[in-house]
């Protein structure tokens, strides 16, 4: 897997074929202070100006700060997977709704991504 930046986009990438039920990435959950700002907000000056799509920078900043849930709502969305599970590589793997792997999650907070199917760099 390698990663390919195109612009601002990151996404995951095979570079060689990968044979059905592969283990990818093993990643474990980050600390949130290890996380950069753009993923994990901590105040409402680091809120990024877009997400999905949205333009969050049309939004007053003091709304963050009237309503610290959209803060934390921000937070989920934009990359936890349960309370405080942050990950930092795992991220770059886009949506697909046809996926060929998926997230294999532990308790403990460690996650593997798994092929679902063949994989043909």
């Amino acid at each position: 897997v390698n990663f390919l930046e195109d612009g601002k986009q990151v996404g995951l990438v095979a570079t060689t074929d990968i044979s059905e039920h592969s283990i990818v990435l093993i990643e474990g959950r980050l600390d949130a202070e290890q996380v950069p700002a753009f993923l994990h907000p901590r105040s409402p000056s680091e809120v990024p100006p877009c997400v999905s799509g949205f333009p969050l920078c049309i939004l007053p900043r003091e709304l963050f700060q009237s309503y610290p849930q959209l803060l934390q709502s921000l937070r989920v969305a934009l990359n936890a997977f349960g309370r405080l599970n942050l990950y930092g590589i795992g991220i770059s793997a886009n949506h697909a709704c046809s996926p060929n792997a998926e997230w294999v999650v532990s308790r403990h907070g460690v996650r593997a991504l798994v092929t679902l199917e063949p994989i043909v760099a």
